[in-house]
């Protein structure tokens, strides 16, 4: 009896043994590994292939483990963006700026990077679209005192109790510099004359786009708002002037830019800021300089300015101009400096910027940054030598 046994139990456990193999071979071939069936089609979804992206370039730094920055991307599903739009709306925003993978890191090719942030944009566009988020459905309320510091806060970028009781007070503000949306420098290019503030203007834009109550055509005996300059507009205003009151016209040549972009060259400076010449004009004193940024990340920070509106011509070389968004670690310069008094008078620098609009900008290029927009040369691929033309309507830098 026991001879016949023992083959039975070794069938059985090699029935078992082969069943155990032949399992484990199956589990190894799960979707995402490479070798197997299912890893392969796995690898042909657009889905997956973003995934193989994010594994090479994001997932080293922000995982489960390090988590840098507090973000874990191994743990998120690309293909269900829905799932954590939020978070994936913060990447769209980061690899935008150009801010992330690091400069230190491996960063992937131009195409491979536009092929990410175009599934991820097409795919939170979906969700959006089926999912639609119309924030707080209620009917408008009274703000509480809470509520309205907290508007005044974020309109104006002022953190001070207006109401005491049930009444308005008077405040005394020490600081003249605008901050806030309102405050914001491209904000304040739309909503007004670029030699005047309208409040008409600016109202009108409140209400179509903060409050969504757009203004009701006006009376038959009424007429329209006239369509307001623009920004370069603005620029013939000060020439023409310049021209009434008989200034005599300032002749730059092109010799002089050249050499000043050479000498920031030859020091081997990563980014300067060459004054050439500034006049005063009946409507503003007006400057001509040269800006040069090295190849390279980031080769300079990031900035704003109060009260100066710079245009920039591109003369050589090729790179990324981001514009708008926040500066991040913003310090205010020093007023001692050369660079307050006699290139762009006082404004705010930092590292980089979130949340910008970035543009590849090249040889030819012309770009109005307005004053108070922060603005920032994140990624230069070829050096950038600039003409810049800056507009200084409070006579703050210098003469030369």
């Amino acid at each position: 009896m026991q001879r016949w046994l023992c083959p039975a139990l070794v069938g059985a456990a090699t029935v078992v043994f082969t069943t155990s193999v032949y399992l484990t071979a199956v589990d190894l071939q799960q979707p995402g590994v490479p070798g197997g069936t299912a890893a392969q089609t796995q690898a042909d979804s657009p889905a997956a292939a973003q995934r193989l992206v994010l594994n090479r370039y994001c997932v080293t730094c922000h995982n489960q483990r390090a988590k840098t920055g507090g973000l874990a991307l191994d743990s998120l599903d690309i293909a269900d963006v829905g799932g954590n739009p939020e978070t994936w709306e913060k990447v769209v925003q980061k690899l935008n700026g150009n801010l992330m993978p690091p400069g230190d890191r491996p960063r992937p090719d131009e195409a491979t990077a536009k092929s990410l942030v175009a599934y991820l944009e097409s795919s939170l566009d979906r969700v959006a679209e089926a999912r639609p988020d119309p924030g707080r459905a209620e009917a408008l309320h009274r703000l509480n005192r809470a509520e309205y510091r907290n508007a005044v806060r974020d309109l104006f970028g002022l953190d001070i109790d207006v109401i005491r009781g049930s009444h308005f007070r008077r405040v005394t503000l020490t600081d003249d510099n605008r901050r806030g949306l309102l405050g914001q420098g491209s904000v304040l290019t739309v909503t007004s004359y670029p030699n005047r503030t309208s409040p008409v203007i600016r109202g009108k834009w409140i209400l179509e786009n903060l409050l969504g109550s757009p203004l009701p055509p006006p009376p038959p005996d009424v007429p329209a708002l006239k369509e307001k300059p623009t920004a370069a507009g603005a620029l013939l205003l000060l020439a023409q002037a310049g021209a009434a009151g008989a200034t005599a016209g300032v002749h730059v040549p092109g010799d002089d830019l050249r050499r000043a972009a050479q000498a920031s060259i030859t020091s081997g400076a990563k980014g300067s800021d060459t004054p050439l010449r500034m006049i005063e004009t009946p409507g503003a004193n007006v400057g001509v300089g040269v800006v040069y940024r090295a190849k390279g990340h980031s080769p300079s920070g990031s900035s704003s300015h109060d009260k100066v509106t710079e245009v920039y011509q591109i003369l050589e070389g090729e790179g990324v101009l981001v514009t708008g968004g926040e500066i991040v670690n913003p310090q205010r310069r020093d007023s001692a400096t050369a660079l307050v008094g006699q290139v762009n008078g006082p404004g705010v620098s930092g590292s980089a910027i979130v949340g910008g609009v970035s543009q590849r900008v090249k040889k030819g290029d012309v770009v109005i940054v307005p004053a108070g927009t922060p603005h920032w040369f994140s990624d230069v691929d070829e050096a950038i030598t600039c003409s810049v033309v800056r507009v200084d309507p409070g006579r703050i830098v210098a003469l030369k």
